[in-house]
């Protein structure tokens, strides 16, 4: 998707594409509308993240701070076009199915109003909602912290962006520690509001630093080695985390487990560091394969909008026409790969035309020329 900056980049593209496959994964294997249980182990260890696909949230979370930071370094934000900006990118979509899914499920449209523009109770919002709520509290934020994060880095280059995101890191683990000892768990307050979110977006800023002013001078040889080791890593964490129950089956739910209070920032560590490096590496890449990669992430906010309206009309395709009859990962993961997303991925062309495209095309750019002191990326 190209920038009002004119900025494209595909390895952004390509990120997105693979979070809306984490998450439609996880809508789509398991209850209520797939068969698959909850806490079921793959076996191929790596897959345990598609088990666990929840996660994809937590990867355009990280995106979204990496990205605001990788337009914005070194530029003035014109704060009224930025939050239009914003506006049309998010809402036109989210209202469109507001409104079908009051008109379809009778959802309760004061209930849902007044949440869509007051942003306070996120998990009122119908069909994926709430995460877009969540955005939007982060974009609220977001012009009055870059200035003073680019200062501090101008300051102290990477120590002063240490110096500033890590206390606010600890501040909010502290906070979701206080609502473990007081209600017995972190689970709620850690994936479904701000209290956790704020953690991915702010390393993903923190890790555009780092990618700015370390991994940018590193081959694509070292990016990529480098890629894999991580990717082990945060596979055997997911692996160990799917394997004790995952998200709904770890103790209880909501989860009394006490390493809620940490997901958060597990999740945008590792996604900021891999955004960091795939963007080294993606540099190279210009077949077809990756064109169509791009595309599909340029559809991925519809892509993720549409899931609960798209998914139980293809798990009802999936009933009739299974390839085996087990209720299994690979059952579920092999129909979703092969007919389920590419399916969800025509759909959502229309949403993506229809809806979105012609408010996106009505964005200015809410950015500067580049400032004296910063040389442009």
């Amino acid at each position: 998707m190209r920038s009002t900056s004119g900025v494209q980049i595909i390895g952004f593209d390509h990120i997105r594409a693979f979070a809306a496959l984490l998450v439609f994964m996880w809508h789509f294997m398991h209850p209520p509308f797939g068969l698959t249980p909850f806490g079921q182990l793959p076996d191929f260890f790596a897959s345990s993240i598609f088990n666990e696909g929840h996660t994809g949230v937590a990867l355009f979370m990280t995106l979204s701070g990496f990205i605001f930071s990788f337009l914005s370094f070194g530029k003035d934000i014109d704060l009224k076009q930025f939050y239009i900006n914003r506006f049309l990118r998010v809402f036109p979509l989210l209202f469109f199915w507001c409104i079908f899914w009051v008109a379809f499920q009778n959802e309760t449209a004061p209930k849902i109003a007044l949440n869509l523009f007051t942003l306070l109770d996120n998990r009122q919002m119908p069909a994926g909602g709430w995460t877009v709520i969540v955005e939007i509290q982060f974009y609220l934020l977001f012009p009055f912290i870059h200035p003073i994060i680019e200062k501090k880095y101008h300051e102290k280059k990477l120590w002063g962006v240490f110096s500033y995101v890590i206390p606010f890191l600890i501040f909010t683990q502290f906070l979701r520690w206080g609502v473990y000892m007081k209600t017995g768990s972190a689970q709620t307050i850690a994936y479904w509001t701000i209290f956790g979110r704020v953690d991915q977006f702010l390393l993903g800023v923190l890790t555009f630093y780092i990618y700015r002013s370390v991994i940018i001078n590193w081959s694509s040889r070292k990016s990529a080695f480098t890629l894999t080791i991580i990717s082990l890593l945060f596979l055997s964490f997911y692996r160990w985390f799917n394997s004790v129950g995952g998200y709904y089956k770890y103790d209880s739910y909501p989860s009394s487990a006490i390493i809620w209070i940490i997901i958060p920032t597990i999740e945008g560590i590792f996604y900021g560091l891999f955004i960091s490096l795939y963007l080294n590496i993606s540099q190279n890449f210009h077949g077809k394969l990756s064109k169509l990669l791009s595309y599909i992430g340029t559809l991925s906010y519809s892509i993720y909008l549409s899931n609960f309206f798209m998914i139980p009309i293809l798990e009802h395709a999936h009933s009739l026409y299974p390839f085996t009859n087990e209720n299994t990962f690979g059952e579920y993961f092999s129909w979703g790969i092969i007919i389920g997303f590419p399916a969800i991925c025509i759909f959502s062309l229309f949403t993506y035309y229809y809806v979105e495209h012609p408010f996106l095309e009505r964005r200015k750019r809410y950015i500067s020329t580049i400032t004296k002191h910063n040389p442009q990326l």
